[in-house]
């Protein structure tokens, strides 16, 4: 039996102009009041800015969540998503 989550939840995030993070909140708001619990959520964050990082750090006790920063790539919501 494997250990692996059932579904990934899996959001591209970015500053926004300083709104990103305003926008990621609702999000994991709601998936943190799902009553299944199977799952993982992983933010892949194009931010020049802490936001992003900050609202995961928020979530951590109660989200099975990782931050991963991406800011290799091009910075477009297709390469964010692909990441």
């Amino acid at each position: 039996m494997s250990n692996s989550p059932r579904i990934s939840v899996c959001i591209p995030a970015y500053d926004m102009s300083g709104n990103g993070a305003a926008y990621l909140q609702p999000a994991l708001e709601s998936l943190a009041s799902q009553q299944f619990d199977d799952f993982e959520v992983i933010v892949s964050d194009q931010s020049d800015t802490s936001d992003i990082e900050d609202m995961c750090a928020a979530y951590q006790y109660r989200l099975p969540l990782k931050h991963v920063t991406y800011r290799e790539g091009p910075r477009q919501g297709s390469a964010n998503c692909n990441n």
